[in-house]
Parts: C-alpha cells; sequence; structure tokens
C-alpha cells in the first residue's frame, strides 16, 4: 500500500531542495504541492487532468506516471 506524506513549506524555506534530496532515493517520489493539488482539483471536478496553463507538463505527467492508480473514486 502506498502512503502519502505531504511536506509543505514557505517560500525559500528549502523545501524545493529537500524535495530535490528525496527524489534521489529510488523508492520515493516527491512531486511539487501545486502539482498535486491541481491534480486532485482536476479530478475531483471530473475534468480531464491536464497541466496548468502556464506551466510545463513535466512534474504532473511524472506525477500521474508513477501514481496515477491513486486517483479512484471507488469507496472502500
Amino acid at each position: 500500500m502506498t502512503k502519502a506524506v505531504f511536506i509543505i513549506g514557505n517560500k525559500r524555506s528549502g523545501s524545493t531542495q529537500l524535495m530535490h534530496l528525496l527524489n534521489l532515493h529510488p523508492n520515493i517520489f516527491v512531486s511539487n504541492e501545486s502539482d498535486i493539488l491541481w491534480i486532485l482539483y482536476r479530478f475531483h471536478n471530473d475534468l480531464d487532468i491536464v497541466p496548468y496553463k502556464w506551466d510545463t507538463p513535466i512534474g504532473i505527467n511524472r506525477t500521474l506516471e508513477k501514481h496515477k492508480d491513486l486517483l479512484s473514486k471507488d469507496t472502500f
């Protein structure tokens, strides 16, 4: 079972550096919180999951590649 942990920091607090360092480990994947929030917003509103118009698709595509299986509207 995949578990999610959210690490959010203020600007210039080192959260991006922490993300890059954690992504060096082969069993850990960290995405920008803005990508995750955009994916969840689109998913919740039954919209196609496409990159935000001012962002590059790299972060969203990588996040979906790794964890699209976690998006499910089925209830347990």
